[in-house]
């Protein structure tokens, strides 16, 4: 499977904005079969204040949802997140959106609350769990963000055979070192391969999330298999769904 990562400007409309019309020419000019964007990339990263705003939400909502509106229609499943607004409540939905419909597949469970990354206060934890579902014929799951420290959910996926984790994220720079460790360490635990997407901004411009870019996929052996990077924001590689599927049954996947 020919699966695409990628890094978009986080600090930028104007930029954003090409960096979404970049990648999706890439995707189809690389024939990917599964796109992974970063998390809520739509629209500025909200959590950057630690006071919730209801009209800068309800924005964000309705930016996201005329992106991913234009986006249904591609020869290609797209995974990423988005702010919602469900009874309510608030949430950051995790979704798939391809041939022309767009639905939830999980709401992010774990949620920080510091400089850069007020998500406690702008929105609830999800309620339901990590559940896999289909994306192109194949067996995928989705952790948004810090979900991917709760590695026992990794785990959980990989056992329901996940053959793919779609790891939508919004990371500072200072931290990649353990965002690669994260990433590596949940490629093993679930023998899926790990498709993260990272939202970037220039470091002269950093904001209190100092986003960092390097969108990555690692095998389920750990291995990192690319990144991407300032010059080359777009990673696509073909990756092998039968290496995954064999992989369950190797240590330490198999141990119960």
């Amino acid at each position: 499977m020919r699966v695409t990562v990628c890094q978009i400007p986080g600090h930028d409309q104007a930029a954003r904005e090409a960096g979404f019309d970049a990648l999706f020419y890439h995707a189809r000019e690389k024939s990917s079969e599964l796109v992974v964007i970063p998390e809520m990339p739509m629209s500025p990263w909200l959590s950057n204040s630690d006071s919730c705003d209801p009209e800068a939400w309800e924005q964000a909502v309705q930016t996201h949802e005329n992106g991913i509106e234009a986006i249904c229609d591609s020869s290609f499943p797209v995974v990423g997140s988005r702010p919602v607004t469900i009874g309510g409540r608030r949430f950051n939905q995790g979704f798939l959106a391809h041939k022309g419909l767009c639905r939830a597949v999980h709401h992010k469970r774990f949620l920080p609350n510091e400089p850069g990354y007020w998500e406690a206060t702008w929105y609830e934890h999800g309620d339901g769990g990590f559940e896999v579902f289909g994306a192109n014929g194949v067996t995928a799951g989705l952790m948004i963000c810090t979900d991917l420290w709760f590695i026992e959910h990794a785990r959980m996926l990989g056992r329901a055979g996940a053959a793919i984790i779609c790891h939508p994220r919004a990371t500072e720079r200072r931290t990649l070192e353990k965002w690669r460790t994260g990433v590596k360490a949940s490629g093993v635990i679930s023998g899926a391969y790990i498709l993260s997407s990272n939202l970037w901004e220039p470091e002269e411009g950093e904001s209190d999330a100092n986003l960092g870019g390097a969108g990555m996929i690692a095998d389920p052996n750990g291995e990192i298999l690319g990144e991407t990077n300032a010059e080359n924001p777009f990673l696509t590689l073909d990756i092998d769904i039968e290496f995954a599927d064999a992989a369950k049954s190797l240590y330490p996947r198999y141990v119960m």
